[in-house]
């Protein structure tokens, strides 16, 4: 099977929100797993992508927090509280795990 390009994949998914394709290094902090360091992998308002190590249950309350490049040259602490919507992947390779936030304060999303 072909694999898409991910601009296709982009423009043929319906989403609320764009999302921004980047690799920024990211502290995933969960009351069941404990801290670990994860890559993420695409952003919006909404949520965020991360590669990491470790897999998170559905439902799962997480905190992720970045460092969010901006496009002026500046960059943006971001403290999210977060739902796991998804986490697949396996031990060898890595999991990439799919993040709804729950709260993020206006003045990190503006």
């Amino acid at each position: 099977m072909a694999k898409r390009s991910k601009e296709k994949m982009v423009m043929g998914e319906n989403r609320r929100y764009p999302r921004r394709f980047l690799r920024i290094p990211a502290i995933i902090k969960s009351e069941h797993h404990g801290s670990f360091i994860g890559q993420v992998v695409e952003v919006s308002r909404g949520g965020l992508s991360v590669e990491g190590p470790t897999q998170l249950h559905m439902d799962e309350a997480c905190t992720v927090l970045f460092v969010l490049p901006l496009s002026d040259g500046t960059q943006r602490n971001i403290a999210a509280d977060a739902r796991v919507v998804y986490s697949i992947g396996d031990p060898q390779d890595g999991f990439k795990t799919g993040f709804d936030f729950k709260d993020v304060p206006n003045e990190q999303v503006e």
